[in-house]
This record gives C-alpha cells, sequence and structure tokens, in this order.
C-alpha cells in the first residue's frame, strides 16, 4: 500500500509516531525518516525497523526551528530520492486553568504545534508541487473545536486544522493532497486520561490517509479511536440572509434576536448552549 513511498514521520520516537512508522516500514513497506528531537530513541525505532527488514532512517531535528525543519524534508529527499508524505505528528498538550497559562508555555506550544507544522509543511509542500504529488497528515485534535480546560493546546490544534484547509485548496491544482488526522490513543501527551486505546490500534488510520486509497479525501478531518470511526463536519458561514446597509446597535441586536436567532449554536464539544450563563 506504501511500498517504496517515502515519508516523514514527526516526533515518531515514541507513541502514536513510533507505530505509524514502524507499521509504514515494516508491513506497508515505505521508506521512513523516523524524527524525534530524543535522538536515541528516533535511532532505537530505526534500529528496530531494520531488524524487522524495513528501511528508515534517524532524525533528531527540531521542527519548531525553521532551518531544522527545512533540513529534515531534506534529509528524506537525499536519502531517498523524494518525498511523497509528511505526517506532521510531532505535539506537546497542556490542560489547565485559561486564566493561569504561563507565557513560557504559549511559546512552547505554538513553536512545536504551529510552527513545527508550518515549517515542515512549507518545505515539503515545495518538493511535493514540484512533483506534482504527495501527501501530508496534519496530526490535530478534535478539542479544536472547543472543550475545558485545553484552550491553549485547542487553540495550536485549530491552527493545524486551519493550515490542512487551506493547504487543501492551494495544493489541489498539483495533485498533492492534505488531511487532518484526529487520533485518540494512550501516549505521553494523554496523561493519565482512562479507556484510550493503545497507538498501534490508531495506526491503521495514518497508513490509510498516506496511500492512493485515500485520494478522495483533501481538506478533511478524519477521527479514529481504535473503535469508531468518523469525518468532522467541517466549519463553515451560513448563507447571507440579506444585506442590510447601515445598521444601528439596536438593528444588529434585533437581527440576532431575530431572523439569526436559530443559527446560535451549542458551543465545544459537546454542544453547551451559553445563551444564558451563570
Amino acid at each position: 500500500m506504501l511500498e517504496g513511498k517515502s515519508i516523514v514521520i514527526t516526533g515518531s520516537g515514541r507513541g502514536l509516531g513510533r507505530a505509524a512508522a514502524i507499521s509504514a516500514a515494516t508491513e506497508y513497506g515505505a521508506h521512513v525518516v523516523v524524527n524525534d528531537v530524543d535522538l536515541e530513541q528516533a535511532e532505537a525505532v530505526v534500529a528496530e525497523i531494520r531488524e524487522a527488514g524495513g528501511v528508515a532512517v534517524a532524525s533528531g531535528h527540531s521542527v519548531a526551528d525553521a532551518e531544522q525543519a527545512r533540513a529534515l524534508i531534506e534529509l528524506c529527499v537525499t536519502e531517498f530520492g523524494r518525498i511523497d508524505g509528511l505526517v506532521n505528528n510531532a505535539g506537546l498538550t497542556l490542560l489547565g486553568d485559561p486564566s493561569e497559562v504561563l507565557a513560557s508555555n504559549v511559546d512552547r506550544l505554538v513553536d512545536v504545534n504551529v510552527k513545527g507544522v508550518l515549517f515542515c509543511g512549507i518545505a515539503a509542500l515545495a518538493h511535493m508541487k514540484a512533483q506534482r504529488s504527495g501527501i501530508i497528515v496534519n496530526v490535530t485534535s478534535r478539542t479544536h473545536v472547543g472543550y475545558y480546560d485545553a484552550a491553549l493546546y485547542a487553540a495550536t490544534k485549530g491552527a493545524t486544522a486551519s493550515a490542512t484547509y487551506s493547504w487543501a485548496l492551494d495544493m489541489a491544482p498539483y495533485g498533492v493532497r492534505v488531511t487532518g488526522f484526529a487520533p485518540s490513543a494512550q501516549t505521553r501527551m494523554s496523561g493519565s486520561l482512562e479507556n484510550l486505546s493503545d497507538p498501534s490500534d490508531v495506526t491503521n488510520a495514518v497508513i490509510y490517509l498516506l496511500s492512493d486509497r485515500a485520494a478522495k479525501l483533501s481538506g478533511q478531518i478524519l477521527r479514529f479511536n481504535g473503535d469508531s470511526l468518523n469525518l468532522m463536519k467541517l466549519p463553515e458561514f451560513e448563507p447571507d440572509n440579506g444585506t442590510y446597509p447601515h445598521l444601528s446597535v439596536t438593528g444588529i441586536a434585533d437581527l440576532i434576536d431575530n431572523e439569526l436567532s436559530d443559527q446560535i449554536s451549542g458551543v465545544g464539544l459537546t454542544m453547551v448552549d451559553l445563551t444564558t450563563l451563570g
């Protein structure tokens, strides 16, 4: 299914990334760049892949640095001749009271979860556009639609989702697909949450998205937790209800309270009704 395809998987020294790298290389014939800032972990995964007869090289590049992210993509092209797939999996998480988030934590999560996706994606898209083929899988999270105590993490994953939608539109003329993947699995990032699948149980979705079987998907976000599978309903604006030139404040309020009131929806994953606070 991925025979001979050259794929970069960031953050693949552990967890979901590790499981995806091993599966892609040993079960489906891909040539994989195993990337992790912990180079020893990346090398250990590569050793496991090679022992099983697969093809892989290790990378300790930091995706949060633009030049290192570019060098990571170039490593794949140098080693394997091209880049067919990129899985933007590297990420950090943080949960807690949104009024107590430290500036240093904002920097950490934005650097890896947002800049890392953009830096690697930009470098990969340059090659994919030129060769008129390729697939990027951006690992996002369903929390980006809103979840308690997850605003910072959700914001970074929302940025990843937005990049997915826009890149998919921009790259369609060049035969390049961009999709999102919102997994649920027991990893370091999920902490002490219970009843989550093992990473190996959700990697089939990554393999699928990287394969030609997913040719009809671009700009979509796939949700999979090992047992249930669905495509996220993408955000959209309601159709215009007409024009209202020179609306006053009272006029705007009247429209919201009357003609547009049925467009007020619940908020977040659980669709909480916030029309009456308190």
